[in-house]
């Protein structure tokens, strides 16, 4: 199964579509490499380089829900001719234009999702752990939203395992909602999820945390930050 939709259209007209794309990471000059891998074409067209030809491109999300969002939008404008005609991987050198009201084009996010179709990635490697920890915590507020359940099964949060904010709040998502689930990658978001499970749990019953080597996620995490958080799931008596 795969979890992303990358359509392609020129003057309003489709020209195919494809499920992983790859920006290459630094621009040269403002411009860099955009690849659609495993582009099947729908409307074969060569594209020119004259600076007034657009790709609008557009990347949606099947979410948990099974609905269709999209997660970016934006254009690329080709520094050298390109041609739509066969299937396969297309590449184009241009300069990437952001629509201003979606999302930015997260090259991590993308990865995380095509991680979880099961394919291979192109670039995961070239990405630091802590990038794509916090792409993970990403992607899965955006497939997941906020729960609305959560297991009922006292959990164990280990700090041995706690490096860092994002294993705790992957720790804290895995134990509580599932794989791919999500409960918070902050303070603020935190609280949203204990809201939103507090107001779909009609019994009332609440998970019980148990942290272990408290003390190593204090100093992953900071002592201030670590104790709001106690703070915040005591209130809601998960503690």
């Amino acid at each position: 199964m795969s979890f992303l939709t990358i359509i392609a259209y020129f003057k309003g007209t489709e020209l195919g579509r494809c499920n992983y794309t790859y920006l290459e990471p630094i621009a040269y000059k403002s411009s860099r490499e955009f690849i659609f891998k495993n582009f099947i074409v729908k409307n074969a067209v060569a594209i020119d380089n004259s600076g007034h030809s657009f790709i609008n491109t557009s990347v949606y999300l099947t979410n948990a829900y099974g609905v269709a969002i999209e997660l970016n939008k934006f254009k690329i404008i080709p520094l050298h001719p390109i041609d739509f005609f066969e299937n396969g991987d297309i590449k184009i050198y241009g300069t990437i234009v952001h629509d201003w009201f979606i999302d930015v084009y997260n090259q991590p996010i993308i990865e995380i999702f095509n991680l979880w179709s099961g394919n291979q990635s192109h670039s995961l490697i070239k990405f630091p752990s802590d990038i794509l920890k916090k792409a993970s915590l990403d992607a899965r507020a955006k497939f997941s939203g906020l729960p609305k359940k959560i297991t009922k099964n006292e959990i164990l949060i280990d700090g041995l395992i706690i490096n860092d904010k994002y294993d705790f709040y992957l720790q804290l998502a895995d134990k509580l909602v599932g794989e791919r689930g999500f409960f918070g990658s902050c303070y603020n978001s935190l609280s949203e999820c204990c809201i939103e499970v507090y107001k779909g749990e009609k019994d009332n019953q609440v998970t019980k945390i148990v942290f272990k080597n408290a003390d190593l996620i204090a100093n992953a995490i900071s002592s201030d930050e670590f104790n709001d958080i106690l703070s915040l799931l005591n209130e809601y008596k998960y503690l």
